[in-house]
């Protein structure tokens, strides 16, 4: 699976050290990009990248739409499946 480094920075929900990015497709290789929405492993929050890639709330309205992304959807679910609504 490809790996990206980011600048050193942490999750605006639970503080994890969040250092590199791996996408949820294995196809996808390019580096994720301002604006796209990831997710902290260890909590689960779903964040935006910055222009200066580090990890943003998202407003109400930003996650609302992120949860109909069918990306989002399944990045969510396999958390869920992983830790069973826990954090670890």
């Amino acid at each position: 699976m490809t790996s990206h480094e980011l600048p050193p920075d942490n999750c605006p929900a639970c503080g994890w050290e969040v250092a590199a990015v791996s996408p949820s497709d294995p196809r996808r290789k390019d580096k994720p990009k301002p604006g796209e929405v990831t997710m902290c492993l260890q909590c689960g929050f779903l964040a935006a990248f910055g222009p200066d890639m580090r990890l943003r709330r998202l407003s109400r309205r930003r996650l609302a739409a992120a949860m109909r992304d069918p990306d989002v959807q399944l990045m969510v679910k396999a958390h869920m499946d992983l830790w069973g609504g826990r954090q670890q």
